[in-house]
């Protein structure tokens, strides 16, 4: 059963990502330098202007399918290469790791990233949030002001707005927003894919948290996502430096979620002679 979750687990992250890509506009993803390859269960993605410095540059699905080898590690950093990127991040449950790993990341130039914690919950039963805040699903007309939430709450590049305006609209994309009054101050995005589905890109803005917001999206998500068929909800969290310290892990605990696996993002970066 483990195994099957690992592969359900994966296949979510990486249409959660790939989602992005597959909704660009023509005019971002060129401005933006976005490229995509598909191999068996990997999904290869590199952003040759990323303006986070990397975060977006992912292989994801390592493992699965192939063995982690020379050969793996050759197409997946050549295509990065060949994308004009310098730093990737290369998801990789602990799990697969090869043996001889360290050896064969140091040949590659691979660092250790964050430890992350995968998280797991069958869809049903239903959480239940309350929140004064206006919990609403984002449409047209709402998808632009939502998006603006994520620069202003992630302190992210507003470069990346137009993209999540146009992942909203994505097929298998579920999207809430938080207002208060007539001012979005919240926002929450679901992908699903078949019977996964995952629980990205949540934020409230800061002087709205602690209303219950984060929790009312969260189940909001469940309930549009159960709608339409799936059965597990996938999240990942930063592991919690000790017992309580992360909110958001905390919260997803209290609605049901268990933890799956605790792996670690590794870090590919060019090195220059």
């Amino acid at each position: 059963m483990t195994d099957t979750m690992n592969s359900m687990a994966a296949q979510a992250e990486a249409a959660a990502f790939a989602s992005l890509w597959d909704a660009a506009p023509t005019a971002d993803a060129r401005r933006l330098g976005m490229v995509s390859a598909r191999a068996g269960a990997r999904v290869t993605l590199a952003m040759r202007t990323d303006p986070t410095g990397g975060y977006w540059n992912r292989a994801l699905g390592l493992g699965l399918d192939r063995p982690v080898d020379d050969d793996v590690l050759d197409e997946t950093i050549g295509f990065f290469r060949d994308a004009g990127v310098t730093s990737a991040v290369l998801s990789i449950p602990d799990a697969l790791l090869p043996q001889g790993w360290d050896h064969l990341r140091d040949r590659y130039g691979i660092g250790t990233g964050a430890a992350m914690v995968k998280l797991v919950r069958a869809v049903e039963p239903l959480p239940v949030a309350v929140t004064d805040l206006r919990i609403e699903r984002v449409d047209e007309a709402t998808s632009a002001e939502v998006a603006d939430v994520y620069p202003r709450g992630f302190g992210m590049s507003e470069d990346l707005r137009g993209l999540m305006t146009a992942s909203f609209a994505w097929p298998g994309t579920i999207a809430y927003g938080a207002w208060a009054g007539t001012e979005a101050v919240g926002a929450s995005v679901l992908v699903a894919d078949g019977e996964v589905a995952s629980l990205s890109g949540a934020v409230t803005l800061p002087a709205h948290r602690r209303r219950g917001g984060q929790s009312a999206m969260l189940a909001a998500r469940a309930a549009a996502a159960a709608a339409q068929g799936v059965r597990w909800l996938f999240v990942d969290v930063e592991e919690p430096e000790s017992p309580g310290s992360n909110q958001s892990y905390n919260t997803m605990l209290r609605f049901g979620f268990r933890p799956l696996r605790i792996g670690r993002d590794w870090v590919w970066r060019e090195v220059r002679d």
